[in-house]
């Protein structure tokens, strides 16, 4: 093999190396990454979000996402307690009521 041809194939082993050990760097903050794709990730943490729905800035569209999501959160409200039934008819001789005039009728035979 020629001398030519041998640095030729160390060179390209060093670069190989080279660009094999290269770490993605982030301009904004100076933060490394291995892969291009984690670096466009982290990327996007660097711009700043509104909440169109309220207008709260997040520092990164991720966590205006996460807060968007709370207003469409349907808040739970029970419903109103039912009437509580009219008692027309209270005993001359106690506090009991009833709801019919036959109830209390049953109620002074029985009781007084």
């Amino acid at each position: 093999m020629p001398e030519s041809k041998i640095y030729e194939q160390g060179r390209s082993l060093k670069i190989h190396y080279l660009i094999k050990d290269m770490f993605h760097v982030c301009f904004e903050c100076g933060r490394t990454f291995k892969t291009l794709q984690g670096l466009h990730i982290h990327e996007s943490s660097h711009s700043k979000a509104r909440c169109d729905q309220c207008g709260e800035i997040f520092s990164s569209p991720q966590a205006c996402g996460r807060h968007r999501n709370t207003h469409r959160i349907i808040e739970y409200h029970p419903p109103p307690h039912p009437p509580i039934p009219e008692i027309p008819f209270q005993c001359n001789y106690c506090a009991s009521k009833f709801s019919t005039a036959e109830e209390l009728d049953n109620h002074v035979a029985n009781r007084h």
